[in-house]
């Protein structure tokens, strides 16, 4: 009958008062995150600190005379409202005895965010205070109307940037969320449109304005004027105007492209081609151009099999008009090969870019680097030599236009060592991964690609024997996953591993 005995009244008002808070917020403690220390498992028996009604690790434990299990008090005030035990018997229950209680008090438990990356244990009294501020609890962003929660530790850098963040316009300085800034007509844009009434402009005056405002990058300014070039062509007699009123929606759409807004950029594509279609104008030129535009903001939306479909549509406009080695043709073909290599049908891919490559314009076009690159990746598995050429080629033109340090030429680099690491040639590996990550330095901080290539690199010296760049190298990939990521995350663990054994190794040499 140890389990009748009782507690000093002392003990046990501060071992209550110390668990309060507890109580109140009753974490459910799983069996699968407790930690038994082994000597107290010599007094306990595991099953004693199940709760018979929550299944969890029992706490603010209550014991039952009748059927001798412990139940946390507040699953028994759920379960019965004070009444009686599960098991029918009508007996009081008791607080626990000194000897339980002692060893209790020693139980720890890990973290409820263990899944996130919290690899801490606790003792079950500190366990909630931990909890209120772990580093991997995920927490609701602060911003009204968004609904994301991050780790603690992404989680202002997410607010920085939330798309529901209040700010003030830089030019007007009304306060409004940053998602609506870009749709926002503030005090300058309609000093700018009461100007344009007073000069009396008109919407081919406003187009080439906007024309020239985007050439510059100045998307927004641009923006003002084509849509009030549209608004006075809607104006003027909207049936007449159908043509130049769904050419002005393909420029809106062009800028919203710019600005990366997809969404507000295939609302204005569609509309512009449900008018070209309206008005039987599938075999214009425009269309196919238009056709072509769809099929690229589908690609940036995952819809690869749609992209496909307005890719033909586009093509087949383009080749009924247009002499064979017309721009167009070799633009429609190198989407048409984007959607296939999106959809892992490779050959289909590269009939399409090696049909748009002859008719780019220049040499140093951007659009034939990046075919190049694309075309690298699809030959690697059965053409490794000609693959190695396309990334060459790829690296060579981008180095011309947008500079060796440009995170497209980073990314070519990159492709290139993993091929020459896969042939097992690591020198040239570790030169091109180097070439990277010096790219990605520049033009990035520390994220997921500059850690992938400091963890190829890692490996490569691994190969070559050089235990001691590969320990830093897999060292910094470490750290920046764990910081993205978390501990528990694979990556994270991959990268851990590979660490841990070459400090072994290099324990070894010296």
């Amino acid at each position: 009958m140890a389990h009748l005995q009782t507690c000093s009244t002392i003990e046990l008002k501060n071992f209550f008062e110390v668990t309060e808070d507890l109580k109140i917020i009753k974490p459910k403690v799983t069996r699968e995150t407790l930690n038994i220390p082994p000597e107290i498992k010599q007094i306990i028996n595991e099953e004693e600190l199940i709760c018979q009604i929550c299944k969890g690790v029992v706490i603010f434990p209550l014991y039952c005379r009748a059927c001798q299990k412990y139940f946390c008090e507040d699953c028994l005030v759920s379960y019965s409202n004070r009444k009686h035990c599960p098991c029918t018997s009508r007996m009081p229950h008791d607080r626990p005895v000194q000897v339980f209680l002692n060893a209790y008090l020693q139980l720890r438990a890990y973290c409820r965010y263990r899944d996130k990356g919290c690899l801490q244990n606790f003792p079950l009294m500190d366990l909630e205070q931990h909890q209120k501020v772990c580093l991997h609890k995920p927490k609701k962003c602060k911003h009204e109307g968004c609904s994301q929660r991050f780790l603690l530790s992404e989680l202002e850098a997410h607010q920085e940037k939330c798309p529901e963040r209040i700010i003030n316009c830089e030019r007007c300085g009304k306060e409004m969320k940053a998602k609506v800034v870009v749709t926002h007509m503030c005090l300058f844009d309609q000093k700018v449109i009461e100007d344009m009434f007073a000069r009396k402009d008109t919407p081919v005056t406003l187009t080439k304005k906007a024309k020239a405002l985007f050439k510059q990058r100045k998307l927004y300014n641009s923006l003002v004027y084509y849509k009030k070039a549209l608004r006075l062509l809607i104006r003027q007699d909207p049936s007449e105007m159908e043509e130049r009123i769904s050419e002005q929606l393909m420029e809106i759409s062009d800028v919203y492209k710019e600005l990366n807004l997809p969404k507000q950029a295939l609302k204005y594509i569609i509309r512009s081609i449900k008018l070209k279609e309206k008005n039987n104008e599938e075999g214009h030129g425009d269309t196919g151009r238009a056709y072509r535009k769809y099929a690229q903001l589908l690609i940036r939306e995952g819809n690869y099999d749609k992209a496909i479909e307005f890719g033909k549509r586009a093509l087949k406009v383009h080749t009924s008009l247009l002499n064979p080695k017309t721009l167009e043709i070799g633009q429609t073909h190198f989407v048409l090969g984007l959607a296939h290599q999106h959809k892992n049908s490779a050959q289909n891919a590269i009939d399409h870019y090696r049909k748009a490559l002859p008719k780019l314009d220049s040499e140093n076009s951007l659009d034939k680097a990046r075919i190049y690159n694309n075309m690298g990746t699809l030959l690697k598995p059965k053409k490794p030599e000609l693959a190695k050429l396309q990334y060459e080629n790829a690296i060579e033109i981008y180095s011309k236009v947008v500079g060796p340090k440009d995170e497209k030429t980073g990314t070519a680099f990159f492709n290139l060592g993993v091929f020459y690491s896969e042939r097992k040639d690591f020198n040239k590996a570790i030169e091109n991964l180097a070439q990277a990550l010096g790219a990605f330095l520049k033009n990035d901080k520390p994220s997921e690609r500059v850690a992938h290539t400091q963890y190829m690199i890692g490996l490569a010296y691994e190969a070559k024997g050089s235990y001691e760049p590969a320990k830093l190298s897999v060292g910094n990939a470490y750290e920046i996953y764990s910081s993205i990521y978390g501990e528990r995350h694979s990556k994270t663990q991959r990268a851990k591993r590979a660490y841990k054994k070459l400090i072994k190794k290099t324990k070894q040499i010296g």
